[in-house]
């Protein structure tokens, strides 16, 4: 047979056994939902206990028995073994005094009760008692005399602190007091737990000698507290206060002897003081030998209370700034030349104004006041005075540069940003330009600051407004305007030379040119399949590009044919095209070999080099150079490109 032991630690079934009311039963929230999980079955439990009680038993019968304890606190209804199945918890009553009614159920459902029941006792037995921390003579205090018990201190007992030995359920209480010169006479009742009243003893608490102690550790008078030890001189403690005959000397606080108390002696009142002696006076009527005086006296005032300041005559303070960590600042042409000595203003009566820390800063130099009260003593808070050489107001501009663009300079007549239109400025890319990027000359401290701004639709233009903020914040009433434009681009379409692969089939100053004919210009070559037309170089119009306009192949592979245009920088495309024929070297006849153009066997000089460019030039109303400028490979050409001062473009590159 097995035998199980089921604990429920349940804080909630524990409380229950002290505070639940009377016939109320108490529901666990996890007893409940385990109750609503339990399968339906048959019960296998044999019996069950709860600490030494049977609750069930099938063998011999028991079942929901009752059983009578002295003590219900001693039942622990978590305490549970059963056999043959498990067993748990259910609801609990009681009314913490005279019954406890608890319920188990087992896997199947099935209930099981007991029931712990107890009488209360009558019984008022008292075997030992303690009152006020004294042991009593329950013999003696069972009389009418009672028991007497002698203490030093009547006043530190407490006479209803009990203790002791008696039966269950059993209290002893203070019931009446009577109190006497130097004794106390207490009566304690006893009462059984049924409320069956038991005997009264009676117990007299005897203070044994009264104290000649005059000991004097703390006085304070009116809330002033005394300094004992220069009290006690012949001169005693003096006190400052507003008005001494308002002090009430009656009104005396601190520690002394226990028993004792302090008392007034001697008056004596003067101009402005009044002077009182204390004295102890101990609990057997002993008086103390030293004696205690205390002076009042009228006090200077404390008052640090300004209301207006004026340094250096013209220079008034606005105090609340003042009294702030900034200060107040007060702009003046020369702040070295303020005297800050000279004070005046409205203070408390009594009271002074003194100048503090001085601190010299670039342009400006800051002084500290406060005010000191009639006392001496006490300070005000501090004043802070800051003056500043006045800022410039000046608006002027001599010069301004935006992102290194001159646009304003009158020594050179340069004006026209102050007028309507502004400045205008021509620009490769007008986006490019920053316009915070400024610099020139205006006033000392002044600043030149970006106004507004705007962006054409088409952001070939934009303009900037500036203007001028003087060193004291004073804006200038004249604008600078700018406008940065966008460069029209080149139509210049002109081609001064062009190879194709390498082979030079067209240059303007020396030859080919019949790259521009009908016919073009032809090249014989070994495998005409092997030209590169995308490999184009040469020299042109800057700004401008050659592109390969198309081909033309004969069916037997035996001649290619390339035609090139070229296009201006705003997209004009020219009129001229120029072709190349690649044409397959037949038997015996030697190819053509790449060269550099421009080059033969000729040494010319640069004006017969300039004289033959003209000559050849395709266009009339251009230089071959182009409006631009363009530059060509070969060595008299460059000179010739240089001696005229042109700009000079390369290029030799792989088009896609």
């Amino acid at each position: 047979m097995s035998f199980v032991k089921k604990t429920i630690a349940s804080a909630a079934a524990i409380a229950a056994l002290v505070a639940v009311p009377t016939a109320t039963a108490v529901a666990d929230d996890a007893v409940a939902q385990d109750t609503a999980t339990v399968q339906a079955q048959a019960s296998s439990v044999n019996s069950i206990t709860v600490g030494a009680w049977t609750v069930y038993d099938r063998t011999t019968g028991i079942s929901n028995p009752t059983y009578v304890v002295d003590d219900l606190n001693a039942v622990n209804p978590h305490d549970i073994w059963a056999s043959g199945g498990n067993v748990y918890l259910g609801t609990q009553r009681t009314d913490g005094k005279t019954f406890l009614i608890v319920q188990y159920y087992d896997d199947a459902g099935k209930t099981y009760d007991v029931t712990f029941t107890r009488t209360p006792s009558s019984d008022t037995t008292v075997t030992s008692l303690t009152a006020g921390g004294y042991n009593v003579d329950l013999a003696k205090a069972a009389t009418v005399e009672g028991d007497f018990i002698e203490v030093a201190d009547l006043s530190a007992v407490d006479f209803a602190a009990v203790g002791g030995s008696w039966a269950y359920g059993v209290t002893v209480t203070k019931a009446a007091e009577t109190d006497g010169d130097g004794y106390a006479r207490i009566l304690y009742m006893v009462a059984a737990e049924d409320g069956t009243q038991g005997p009264t003893y009676t117990v007299t608490f005897q203070q044994t000698k009264k104290s000649s102690d005059t000991t004097l550790t703390d006085l304070s008078v009116d809330g002033y507290h005394i300094d004992l030890d220069a009290a006690a001189t012949v001169e005693g403690y003096t006190i400052e206060v507003d008005d001494p005959s308002a002090v009430n000397p009656e009104a005396i606080s601190g520690s002394w002897a226990k028993g004792s108390d302090v008392k007034i002696g001697a008056t004596a009142e003067g101009k402005n003081k009044v002077s009182y002696t204390y004295y102890v006076v101990a609990e057997d009527g002993t008086t103390g030998k030293v004696a205690y005086q205390v002076n009042f006296v009228k006090s200077p005032s404390t008052d640090t209370h300004i209301t207006n300041l004026i340094v250096d005559g013209d220079y008034a303070i606005d105090l609340t700034q003042a009294a702030t960590s900034e200060g107040y600042t007060i702009a003046v042409a020369d702040p070295f030349a303020v005297d800050p000595t000279v004070i005046a203003g409205s203070w408390a009566a009594g009271a002074d104004v003194k100048l503090g820390a001085t601190v010299e800063g670039k342009n400006k130099v800051s002084y500290t006041y406060y005010v000191v009260a009639e006392d001496g003593k006490t300070q005000g808070p501090d004043y802070k005075v800051t003056f500043v050489k006045a800022k410039n107001s000046a608006t002027t501009l001599s010069t301004l540069t935006v992102d290194g663009y001159v646009v304003y300079e009158p020594a050179q007549g340069l004006t026209d940003a102050t007028t309507t239109d502004g400045h205008v400025i021509t620009v490769d890319d007008p986006s490019a330009i920053d316009p915070n990027v400024i610099g020139g000359a205006w006033a000392a401290g002044a600043d030149v600051k970006l106004g507004a701004s705007s962006t054409s639709s088409d952001g070939s233009q934009v303009s900037y407004t500036y203007y001028v903020v003087a060193e004291d914040g004073t804006q200038g009433t004249a604008s600078y305007k700018v406008t940065f434009k966008k460069a029209k681009k080149s139509s210049d379409a002109t081609l001064t030379t062009l190879t194709v692969d390498g082979y030079v089939a067209y240059d303007a100053v020396k030859g080919p040119f019949d790259a521009t004919t009908t016919d073009g210009h032809t090249f014989v070559v070994d495998d005409p399949s092997a030209i590169d037309p995308s490999v184009i170089g040469g020299a042109w119009a800057a700004g401008a590009d050659v592109l390969l306009g198309g081909s033309s192949e004969a069916a037997d592979g035996s001649s290619v044919s390339y035609f090139y245009y070229v296009v201006a920088e705003d997209g004009t495309r020219s009129e001229v095209t120029y072709k190349v024929n690649f044409v397959k070297a037949q038997d015996g006849e030697t190819p053509t070999e790449p060269e550099e153009p421009g080059k033969d066997d000729e040494t010319t000089t640069p004006a017969e080099d300039e004289q033959k460019a003209d000559e050849n030039k395709p266009d009339e109303n251009k230089s071959a150079l182009g409006d631009t400028g363009s530059a060509v490979l070969g060595v008299s050409v460059f000179a010739l490109l240089l001696a005229a001062g042109s700009a000079v473009i390369f290029v030799m590159r792989k088009r896609a």
